[in-house]
């Protein structure tokens, strides 16, 4: 294409909100809706397809609960806010977990919580209890160390079931595994602040729910719609300079290289 250094910079597949922001990479502005969102204390859940923006959803939110303001400078929320309070943060990736089985995923579950000590500088009293047990000592520890109610956010939540999807046993006993680490949502739910849930689907005829009968699904309400990828016209406003670098580039009018990008 001509020209490119005239265009913003487009973070692909960068995740992470701080280093968008930091590095001047092109974000589009979904903050007024996160606004609207972190109003109510609910335990969220989001399902989205892959590479659909949840893990920047997750940073974005992090970033704002950790009262990171100069991140938000020049965005929706940026005016909306004016407290600007921190919380302690819990993040937990559950695609980093190996879970072909539920023994895998729940040694998994222990190191990715034990991480989350390590990065807050809370010592580990016993890195082979239940992960269960460790993830509830944990917002229990940040929420009396703190005084502050603490935020939990977990991205594919999902990741120990979709492994073993066509085998019932492992199954079962994988969906007992997150069941019993998912409680501590509810079970500690005075001590948090907002939480928030993401994957791919949701697992409706499996245990994995059945003690946390709290969270509100937003996966196919209306007012959260764009939350993730882009609308139309999200993409005329933020991408305009680089779409009509790419109709010089294929031969087409705006018109053509829009349809293109809508099919």
């Amino acid at each position: 294409m001509d020209n490119p250094k005239k265009l913003q910079r487009l973070p692909i597949g960068i995740q992470d909100f701080p280093t968008i922001r930091e590095n001047n990479y092109l974000y589009v502005d979904k903050t007024a809706l996160l606004y609207e969102m972190v109003q109510d204390r609910y335990a969220y859940f989001l399902t989205r397809p892959r590479r659909f923006g949840k893990s920047l959803i997750l940073s974005t939110l992090q970033a704002y609960f950790e009262g990171r303001k100069e991140l938000f400078k020049g965005l929706a929320i940026e005016q909306l806010e004016q407290q600007w309070d921190s919380y302690p943060v819990i993040r937990l990736d559950l695609s980093l977990c190996k879970s072909k089985t539920a023994q895998e995923l729940e040694k998994s579950l222990r190191r990715l919580v034990c991480e989350e000590y390590e990065r807050h500088g809370i010592d580990v009293l016993d890195r082979t209890s239940p992960a269960d047990e460790l993830f509830g000592e944990l917002i229990a520890k940040l929420y009396k160390g703190t005084g502050r109610q603490v935020v939990i956010l977990i991205d594919e939540y999902d990741k120990g079931l979709l492994s073993v999807l066509r085998e019932p046993k492992h199954l079962d006993a994988s969906s007992e595994v997150l069941r019993d680490f998912y409680i501590n949502i509810k079970s500690r739910g005075n001590m948090i602040r907002f939480s928030m849930l993401t994957g791919v689907a949701r697992f409706r005829h499996v245990t994995v729910f059945s003690g946390l009968n709290t969270l509100r699904d937003i996966s196919m309400d209306t007012r959260y719609a764009a939350i993730c990828g882009f609308t139309e016209d999200e993409l005329v406003s933020n991408f305009k300079p680089h779409i009509e670098e790419l109709s010089k580039h294929q031969g087409w009018d705006f018109d053509t290289t829009m349809a293109n990008l809508l099919q």
